[in-house]
């Protein structure tokens, strides 16, 4: 978790984090960063929202890129991801998940 005052280089130490992921074994590791702005949505469109009337489960956007964070990717010998929520509560939140392939 990466938590700081706006300005302090949040940003910049979790892009350094990447690309030093990626030049430790040569470059051949595969990063991809996604980006939320939790404030943008409501909290049902953030994570979602279960309906009691039907009892159907609706991802929101934070569901739908954990789940494909978490997800080994066929093709790739090793995929990190990184979900990054910036906001004014939030104060850069990251969290990272690596899958390696068998």
């Amino acid at each position: 978790m990466v938590v700081g005052r706006p300005g302090v280089g949040k940003t910049s130490c979790i892009q350094t984090l990447m690309k030093t992921i990626s030049a430790a074994d040569g470059g051949g590791t595969v990063y991809r960063e996604a980006r939320i702005n939790p404030k943008a949505m409501s909290v049902d469109q953030l994570f979602g929202i279960f309906s009691t009337s039907t009892s159907d489960w609706t991802d929101g956007v934070f569901s739908v890129l954990l789940r494909r964070a978490t997800r080994v990717t066929r093709g790739l010998s090793f995929t990190n991801h990184f979900l990054t929520l910036f906001s004014d509560y939030f104060s850069g939140f990251c969290f990272y998940s690596s899958a390696a392939n068998n």
